[in-house]
């Protein structure tokens, strides 16, 4: 098997090299389908804001295809997507699973482009990225590029839906790709109960049966399975039915051109829709009431939890209707204002609305009393209505996003609208699937009377249920079992009504706030941690309550706790943003805890803590990593058995005890003067009183180095005896964000974008980062897929090799955007360098990187055999492949220096200077980077001295810096 494996890792080396850049020639029946297609071309005006920097045209085709360019001169990327209104409801009631197959077999090779990889190793090639995925009712397929390289992306995309190849050795294989992703899911508490819901739908309608597939559905990927493929894509992939979006730096005329000639070829109409087949069908759920005794399903889930959820299934009569009024949307808020509300399916005929509530070990003991307050207050909306003003606002605050919405990533733009060009008319595909119409009132209140207790198809999820839990889900083994309810539904239908207050108080236009809160008082134990999330937990829950009218006036506001202390986010479209930042600074300590909610908060962290170890194996690998590596860090455990001791007069002590010593940092983006920047920090740090929290406090995260030229490995067991799936991490230890070590990381990473491997850079809170190798096997175990990992990159350094400059260079250009996010600039402060120009210079330089630089990157910290190379090697088990004897091996006390903090320097520096007389030259020679680097190189030694005096002071006492002179050695 290796053999194969290294000659098939040659070959795609090579056709690496090939000329994946070229543009094809379109064939002599593509040009004779794009002047069919231009004789029969319809072309339609866009409404877009008034602000967006774009254009747009709308297009269809003769064939019947639906197309929206978008043309943005300023977009370095291109992307396209490609909508096919047909999903796993469609699938043959023999073939479970055959939509979401064709979603894969589609990449696997074309007449024009036979080779497997060879769409995929084309955009790697360009610094791309691709995927799919199927729905009910649709699939969706998009890649994005480098601008230049639409062209022949497009050429290849195009014969995914015309001449797809569906060869025997990629179906037989393919399906192997398939059981795999379904043997992840099995032990998944999201798609075990998905399955035990479907169990309550008609049998004869296809929304109750199994999507995904494995390899005993698709019967092992077979002839037969083949033919179905064929018959599948020759009976739905049809131009009527499939709507393109494509984005990018292309002018419109320029965009048509592409598209008429790539997408002219597809097979036109007349079809009917997919779901003509199921339309006309009853919902899958019950939507009146039956003369059957109701029940509820009961499920014992893998991980700890404890949860009641209602659904209700309601036809849809309209859905043009639906679409553009967008009644569901008032609905769920409705619903989420109380507990988590969400639309969970939406058909052309029908939707499906669930309620989800989790409860402690007392809600379960008196779920029915839960679900009984859920029908009180939908009682209320059903008798007094949705108040007027809530629809006006809803529309008001959809036309405000609307009209100041930023311009998408051309990948995401695509993705989204590519799935909105069947559901409104061409002129509404940008502002249709964001605004709302008239017309919401009568569909709400259609809505509302029929979410009733008789119609709701209710399941409790605990293991606490076990016994009632008699019967096996067949596709996942969920234990799950049923329970009669007749008493429970005759009491929610007379329960009595709850009351509501409204008010008003916040106005309403755009900006963003992050605040770091740095505290050692957070994290200064496991016990300190786990009582300062269930804090968070329960702040979390009050701001809610608190900011619930600036919510409603688009503002947002929300908190969290970590390693380094409290952070608070603050977002919206007003100018009032100080204001919302002092009312939740004064939350902070001023909130009420109520003993029932703090048990609720409690038991549901605990679950959480208690349930990590069913997590799925990769996710548990990259927690041992770190555990690893990092300190002071926490395990699970660790924090769970604080949880379990913490009281609730430990945490309103907390409470009352909070932040005395701060360090404050926030950074605002948007909409927003300097002069409101200064307000919202002094209103946030009038409100908070604390004290400047001394240097010497400020909360450290250390990383261990790993020991060159060495493997470092810890192997654990999963703790599920269910689990089928072992997970390998092999982790290569770069270091600090120093000279171009991150820029060639960055950039060997997007090289190495179609590996057969799993992998991905990954930075760790404290500045230091590598490059990971993860991967999930059923089959396979750690030791065996470690050996694949090093034979692959013993080949790729042939990549490299064989890699031409100019290559290198494509890639390097089509990554340097990323340098240059938002994120970059919090970084900058979290890692106090506050050099915000940093993330452009890091842009540019990785334009300039070579092939040497990259190789001797790779040979440094990644080739097998390397003596500085710092590897940990993490394997987590199925129990039935766990060895005899597991090893842990753990990294010594050896650790990365912590970042430098650059501004405290250059304060220190600058008092300094100004004490012996440098201070207007030190302001002069700051205004030019390079000017000041050589002004830096002639200062006198008194003067480093002084500096380094005034920082060991500093560091001491914060509160009070005295002048050079008055600081002793």
């Amino acid at each position: 098997m290796r053999a194969a494996t290294e000659s098939a890792s040659r070959r795609a080396l090579l056709s690496l090299c090939s000329a994946l850049l070229a543009t094809p020639t379109p064939s002599p029946a593509a040009a004779a389908a794009a002047a069919a297609a231009a004789r029969g071309l319809q072309t339609f005006d866009i409404a877009a804001s008034d602000l967006d920097r774009r254009s747009f045209r709308g297009m269809q085709l003769s064939n019947g295809l639906r197309v929206l360019l978008c043309s943005d001169p300023e977009a370095g990327k291109a992307a396209a997507s490609m909508n096919v209104a047909v999903g796993s409801m469609s699938n043959p009631v023999e073939w479970p699973g055959l939509a979401h197959f064709c979603e894969h077999m589609l990449f696997l090779g074309t007449k024009r482009f036979p080779g497997e990889g060879e769409f995929e190793r084309f955009i790697a090639a360009n610094a791309g990225s691709n995927n799919a995925f199927t729905g009910s009712e649709e699939t969706n397929y998009f890649f994005s590029v480098n601008g230049d390289a639409l062209p022949g992306a497009l050429t290849r995309f195009a014969d995914f839906f015309t001449a797809p190849l569906f060869s025997e050795s990629g179906t037989t294989r393919e399906v192997d790709a398939i059981d795999a992703e379904h043997a992840k899911n099995l032990q998944s508490d999201f798609w075990r109960s998905d399955a035990v819901l479907r169990l309550r739908a008609r049998p004869d309608h296809p929304y109750s049966r199994f999507f995904t597939g494995n390899r005993q559905t698709l019967r092992g990927g077979d002839a037969d399975a083949r033919a179905a493929l064929f018959a599948f894509h020759r009976a739905f992939y049809r131009a009527p039915q499939m709507a393109l979006a494509v984005a990018g730096p292309q002018s419109l005329d320029a965009l048509q051109r592409l598209v008429q000639a790539n997408f002219g070829a597809l097979p036109p109409g007349p079809a009917p829709p997919a779901s003509a087949a199921y339309d006309a069908l009853p919902p899958p759920f019950d939507t009146q009431p039956q003369a059957e005794p109701p029940v509820a399903t009961v499920l014992v889930p893998v991980r700890e939890q404890r949860s009641v959820t209602v659904t209700w299934c309601l036809p849809v009569e309209d859905p043009d209707e639906w679409w553009r009024a967008k009644p569901d949307s008032t609905v769920a808020k409705g619903l989420a204002s109380s507990v988590d509300g969400s639309i969970d399916e939406f058909t052309r005929s029908f939707v499906v609305l669930t309620a989800y509530i989790g409860l402690t070990p007392q809600g379960l003991q008196r779920w029915p009393e839960v679900v009984s307050a859920l029908f009180s207050y939908l009682a209320l909306l059903r008798e007094e209505g949705v108040p007027p003003h809530v629809y006006a606002e809803e529309r008001r605050m959809r036309e405000l996003a609307f009209a100041f919405a930023e311009p998408a990533p051309p990948s995401s733009f695509v993705q989204s609208a590519s799935g909105n060009l069947f559901l409104f008319p061409p002129r509404e595909w940008l502002r249709g699937p964001l605004l709302a119409g008239e017309g919401a009132e009568p569909l709400v209140r259609s809505i509302l009377e029929g979410l009733t207790p008789q119609a709701a198809v209710v399941k409790l999820t605990a293991r606490e249920l076990a016994p009632l839990a008699t019967r096996v889900e067949p596709v996942y083994s969920a234990s799950y079992g049923e329970m009669p309810i007749g008493r429970e539904v005759a009491a929610w239908s007379a329960a009595p009504r709850l009351d509501g207050l409204a008010d008003e108080r916040f106005g309403r236009p755009k900006a963003f706030a992050f605040v770091s809160l740095r505290t050692p008082q957070l994290y200064e134990s496991a016990a300190a941690a786990a009582q300062a999330e269930l804090y968070a937990a329960l702040l979390s829950d009050a701001l809610q309550d608190v900011t619930y009218q600036a919510a409603r006036a688009g503002l947002s506001a929300g908190a969290s706790v970590g390693w380094q202390g409290l952070s608070l986010s603050l977002s919206g479209y007003d100018q009032r943003l100080p204001e919302l930042a002092a009312l939740v600074a004064d939350s902070l300590r001023t909130f009420d805890v109520a003993p029932l909610a703090f048990e609720r908060q409690r038991d549901g962290l605990l679950r959480q803590l208690r349930g990590a170890d069913k997590r799925q194996p990769v996710e548990q690998a990259a927690y041992r990593r770190n555990l690893a590596l990092e300190t002071p860090r926490y395990t699970n455990e660790q924090l769970a058995a604080g949880l379990e001791k913490a009281t609730l007069p430990q945490v309103l002590g907390l409470q009352r005890r909070l932040l005395p010593e701060v360090e404050v940092e926030a950074l605002l983006c948007g909409n927003v003067a300097e002069g409101q920047a200064t307000q919202l920090v002094l209103k946030l740090l009038n409100a908070l009183g604390s004290r400047p929290l001394p240097v010497a406090r400020r909360p450290v995260r250390r990383v261990r180095v790993l020991p060159a030229g060495e493997r470092t490995l810890q192997q654990f067991v999963a703790a599920s005896q269910a689990e089928v799936n072992s997970a390998t991490e092999v982790y290569f230890q770069v270091g600090g964000d120093e000279a171009d070590d991150w820029v060639l990381l960055t950039l060997l990473s997007q090289l190495m974008s179609k590996a057969p491997y799993g992998h991905g850079t990954e930075p760790l809170d404290s500045g230091s980062g590598g490059l990971s190798f993860l991967v999930q096997s059923k089959v396979a175990a750690p030791e065996a897929v470690e050996e694949r990992i090093e034979a692959f990159l013993r080949l790729f350094r042939g990549t490299l090799l064989l890699l031409g400059e100019a290559e290198v260079q494509s890639y390097a250009a089509s990554i340097a955007a990323q340098f240059t996010d938002a994120g970059r600039l919090w970084a900058e402060c979290t890692r106090r360098r506050y050099d915000f120009e940093r993330p452009w210079r890091s842009a540019e330089k990785v334009k300039r990187l070579t092939r040497e630089q990259l190789i001797a990157f790779f040979d440094r910290h990644v080739a097998s055999g390397s003596p500085t190379r710092r590897q940990l090697s993490t394997h987590v088990y199925a129990q039935s492949m766990a060895p005899p004897q597991l090893r842990v091996q753990l990294p010594g006390d050896d650790f990365y220096p912590a970042p430098r903090d650059l501004l405290l320097a250059l304060k220190a520096l600058f008092r300094a200077c100004r004490a012996y007389g440098l201070g207007e030259q030190f302001n002069t020679a700051a205004q030019d980077e390079g000017t000041f680097a050589e002004w830096l190189d002639e200062l006198p030694i008194e003067v480093a001295a002084a500096t380094a005096r005034l920082l060991k002071h500093h560091a001491r006492s914060p509160a009070h810096v005295p002048e050079p002179s008055d600081c002793s050695d």
